[in-house]
C-alpha cells in the first residue's frame, strides 16, 4: 500500500523514526529555503543595486536550505522522488536566477531522468513509474524541468 506519510502529511517514508524525522527535516529545509527567497521582495536582477544585492544574499541562503532538502529526500530513496524532484527544481530556479545556468540545467535534466520519458504501457494505461497520481506529478515535473531548461538557454 506504499509507505506511511510522515507526521504532518509530509513525504511518505519507509523505516523507523529516523526516516520520519529525516523527511520532516527535509520538508522544513525546503519550506525555509522557499520562504527566505520569496520574502526578500526583489530579485537578483533588480535594477536597484542594493535590492539586487539583498536578493542575491537571500537566494543564496534559501538555496543552501533547499540543497539540504534535496539531499534529505534523496537519502530517503524512491518513495520520496516527488519531494526530491520538487526541491531539485526549486534549487535549479534559484540557481538560474542567481545567474548560474551551468548549475541549474543539470538539476533540470536530473528531474527529467528521474521520471523517464512520458510513455504509456502497451494497454494505454499510465506508466506506473509516473506514480500513484496517474502521472500528474510526473508530467508537471517534466514540464517545469523543460521550462527551466528553456529559461536558462535564453
Amino acid at each position: 500500500a506504499g509507505a506511511p506519510p510522515a507526521a504532518g502529511g509530509g513525504a511518505p517514508v519507509r523505516g523507523g523514526l529516523r526516516d520520519v524525522l529525516l523527511a520532516e527535516l527535509a520538508t522544513t529545509h525546503r519550506q525555509t529555503g522557499d520562504l527566505i527567497a520569496s520574502a526578500c521582495g526583489s530579485t537578483p536582477e533588480d535594477p536597484e543595486e542594493s535590492a539586487a544585492e539583498a536578493a542575491r544574499a537571500a537566494y543564496e541562503e534559501g538555496l543552501a536550505h533547499v540543497l539540504g532538502a534535496v539531499a534529505g529526500f534523496g537519502e530517503l530513496g524512491p518513495d520520496c522522488r516527488d519531494e526530491q524532484t520538487g526541491a531539485q527544481l526549486l534549487a535549479a530556479w534559484l540557481e538560474a536566477d542567481l545567474g548560474r545556468p551551468e548549475a541549474a540545467a543539470p538539476r533540470a535534466r536530473a528531474v527529467l531522468a528521474a521520471y523517464g520519458p512520458a510513455d504509456e504501457n502497451a494497454d494505454g494505461a499510465a506508466d506506473p513509474a509516473d506514480g500513484a497520481d496517474g502521472g500528474g506529478t510526473a508530467e508537471s515535473r517534466r514540464g517545469e524541468a523543460r521550462a527551466l531548461l528553456a529559461y536558462v538557454a535564453r
